[in-house]
């Protein structure tokens, strides 16, 4: 198998699993922080994670535009969260 097909087989994989299981988890996380709640440590760590999927997806885009709008996606909402659960705990202090 060569090293592109190899790096496709690994992009659809991260691509599947941050679909199918990382947007719902962000768009509950966003839901949480838009009604004006605080984000816990399982939250943070759970974008985290969302980070470093990104990172590894991003230099594979290049070959596969097709998941640069789910990659779009995931990462204005990581900022959206971010902003506003910092606002939260501003808010809340």
């Amino acid at each position: 198998m060569s090293e592109s097909t190899d790096d496709t087989g690994v992009l659809m994989a991260r691509m599947e699993r941050l679909k199918e299981y990382r947007i719902p988890n962000v768009l509950a996380i966003k839901a949480k922080v838009d009604k004006g709640e605080r984000i816990n440590d399982y939250d943070t760590e759970f974008l985290g994670r969302i980070i470093v999927d990104l990172e590894k997806v991003e230099p594979m885009l290049a070959q596969h535009p097709q998941y640069q709008t789910l990659y779009d996606r995931l990462a204005h909402l990581y900022m959206e969260i971010t902003e506003k659960a910092l606002e939260n705990e501003q808010g809340l202090s």
